[in-house]
């Protein structure tokens, strides 16, 4: 996922995250940099993942896709991760 948001020239900034994709992610990364992911949905974007304690409110508006549109989602198995990016931001491209 941090590989595609280089590479999509996403700004962690704009990103939020659930679960273990927020925080600090130096030591997940590995490289000698702060790259901190928001928790908060308030973002350009968001990763969602079946893996994330979300509340059902929140992955009810994730699933609306008038209010986010996914961008991106791998998957493994019963396992799958999203980056979805927020309709109601009039910044989206």
């Amino acid at each position: 996922m941090l590989d595609y948001l280089n590479q999509s020239k996403i700004e962690p900034e704009k990103v939020g995250g659930g679960g273990l994709f927020s925080g600090n992610h130096r030591y997940i990364d590995l490289k000698d940099r702060d790259l901190r992911i928001s928790s908060q949905a308030d973002k350009d974007y968001f990763i969602y993942s079946n893996l994330s304690n979300l509340s059902d409110e929140l992955i009810d508006e994730f699933e609306n896709h008038e209010l986010w549109k996914e961008i991106k989602t791998w998957r493994k198995g019963y396992v799958f991760i999203s980056l979805l990016q927020n309709q109601s931001l009039n910044n989206n491209e």
